[in-house]
């Protein structure tokens, strides 16, 4: 799958792709108990812990997909601890529209965050 339309954050300098596999959509379904129960966490009173979580699937599955494709040069898969060390709340915060982003790209859904 090839897209120009990247969604991607940045954490420690590194810009990481936000991907929604479908592993990881199996992932976002067993914990929130559907992906449309997915956007209505997002919007809602989200934690920070799921925000991390979140970040940390999303952002590995761009990795993963690198390190597929490119076998000889592989890179190192975050950990929510990397993500809770290198951002700040407010971050994490503005880093839930991206999830919105992602989740609306790659699933042709329409997922609604509101602004509280």
């Amino acid at each position: 799958m090839e897209n120009n339309n990247k969604i991607t954050i940045t954490l420690g300098g590194i810009e990481y792709e936000l991907i929604l596999t479908t592993g990881a959509t199996q992932a976002l379904a067993e914990r929130y108990g559907g992906l449309e129960k997915v956007g209505e966490a997002i919007a809602k009173k989200v934690t920070l812990s799921d925000l991390t979580w979140m970040i940390t699937l999303l952002a590995n599955q761009g990795i993963r997909r690198h390190n597929l494709m490119n076998a000889s040069s592989p890179k190192p898969l975050l950990t929510e601890e990397q993500v809770e060390l290198l951002t700040v709340p407010t971050e994490l915060t503005a880093m839930a529209e991206k999830l919105v982003q992602v989740l609306y790209r790659d699933t042709g859904r329409v997922i609604e965050s509101r602004k509280n």
